[in-house]
């Protein structure tokens, strides 16, 4: 995926204005694929001067795996809901049985 969007200043989560022309590469892991510095190197050696980017990030994401596909850990809106409805009613029981 290629993507052209504001970077954040990592020591202050504001997003700089010096950053605004970055061009981000994004690709999933594999052992065989092509590494990160290769990418660099090609990007210097064709497009780099020719396009509007001042620098070039490269991220790789790790592929999913068995855990991710069986063990779900994002709530949904509704699953957050119930959960959080459940978590009060622990915290008024606890707190009437306090008294």
């Amino acid at each position: 995926m290629i993507d052209n969007k504001h970077t954040r200043d990592i020591n202050n989560n504001n997003a700089t204005n010096a950053s605004d022309n970055t061009l981000f590469f994004h690709h999933e892991f594999h052992p065989n694929g092509i590494h990160n510095r290769t990418i660099q190197k090609i990007y210097k050696n064709t497009l780099q001067g020719h396009d509007h980017f001042d620098k070039l990030i490269v991220a790789t994401s790790r592929p999913k795996n068995l855990r991710d596909l069986l063990c779900k850990t994002k709530l949904t809106p509704d699953d957050y809901n119930i959960v959080s409805a459940a978590l009060s009613s622990l915290k008024n029981k606890n707190a009437q049985a306090n008294l």
